[in-house]
């Protein structure tokens, strides 16, 4: 009897184990009862069940959490590409030359060359319809430090590097090449022709150093590259100096956003703004009706006045007559 009292503890310990490993794991435990051990099956009599007495324990299946979803990411902005040439034409259209002088000045240890191959870059830019930064990205590769009278090992004089044989072939004022605006002037127009024959930037930019077919410069082949990134530096610094002074350039047919609508207010001080508004209407035409009013009755008195005045004037002008019919 002791064995089997002491097996059936076992079993209702085992059992409690059971119970709380599935209700702990959270799955759903059989309806059939787990097989009891051989020993006990075989030495447990019918009369002794009765007596088996222990905790009853109930596993509950907890359902898993359904997993949240994740937060919408929030909407990219747009951002509309500009052409920063335009920008700059407007902004040289704006300023002139001083954008420009600026940025040439940071470069050179001479502002007054700055300013003035700044003034005709502009120039000849409006005049031939080509970019200055363009310009001014040849004149700094061609001649960094801005020396006007520098002369290359082929014979390129001046700032844009020009030379010799094209002066005074393109109706520029001075065939001096190296007088900067000469200079700047035959640099410019040799660019303009080189463009107009190739339709091509890179091409025309070649044909300006002289490398066509042969290698005469050395490294003419990466020329047009390190020109097109000079211009697009001094464009983006000229731009950005513009928008550092506050000088705000838009593009055309630029709209500005709509203005966030204004909040309603209440209920309440709507009508009380809108009884207020009412009451100071109303004062003010009080007001004006009383200064109308007054203002009529001076009026009409000064016209009675200066009536009377006339009158009395003209009587006293005009002799009396006499009547004939009186002191007969």
């Amino acid at each position: 009897m002791a064995r089997y009292t002491d097996g059936c503890r076992r079993f209702q310990r085992w059992l409690a184990v059971w119970a709380f490993g599935t209700a702990a794991c959270g799955s759903q435990p059989s309806l059939a009862p787990p097989p009891a051990p051989a020993d006990m099956s075989a030495a447990a009599p019918a009369a002794d069940s009765a007596t088996v007495s222990g905790p009853i324990v109930e596993a509950v299946a907890v359902a898993p959490e359904p997993p949240r979803p994740a937060p919408a990411p929030p909407p990219v902005k747009r951002i509309e590409p500009v052409d920063s040439v335009a920008l700059e034409a407007m902004l040289t259209a704006r300023l002139v030359h001083r954008p420009l002088a600026k940025v040439l000045a940071r470069r050179t240890r001479n502002p007054a060359v700055a300013y003035r191959a700044a003034t005709a870059m502009v120039r000849e830019g409006r005049r031939l319809r080509v970019s200055p930064s363009l310009l001014a990205g040849v004149l700094l590769i061609e001649n960094h430090a801005l020396d006007s009278g520098a002369v290359s090992s082929e014979g390129a004089v001046g700032l844009m590097q020009v030379m010799p044989l094209h002066a005074g072939s393109y109706g520029c004022a001075s065939t001096d090449l190296r007088e900067v605006d000469a200079n700047i002037c035959h640099g410019a127009r040799l660019l303009k022709l080189f463009l107009v024959r190739n339709h091509s930037v890179r091409v025309a930019l070649k044909r300006y150093n002289g490398c066509v077919r042969g290698s005469v410069t050395p490294g003419c082949r990466r020329y047009p590259s390190r020109v097109l990134r000079t211009a697009a530096s001094v464009r983006g610094e000229m731009l950005r100096r513009a928008a550092a002074d506050g000088i705000v350039i838009r593009p055309r047919g630029y709209r500005p956003p709509p203005p966030a609508p204004a909040k309603r207010p209440d209920g309440g001080s709507a009508m009380l703004a809108s009884g207020e508004r009412a009451a100071e209407e109303l004062r003010q035409r009080s007001q004006l009706s009383a200064v109308s009013d007054s203002a009529s009755a001076e009026l009409a008195a000064q016209l009675r006045n200066r009536a009377r005045d006339t009158d009395g004037a003209v009587a006293k002008a005009t002799p009396a007559r006499r009547n004939p019919l009186v002191g007969r």
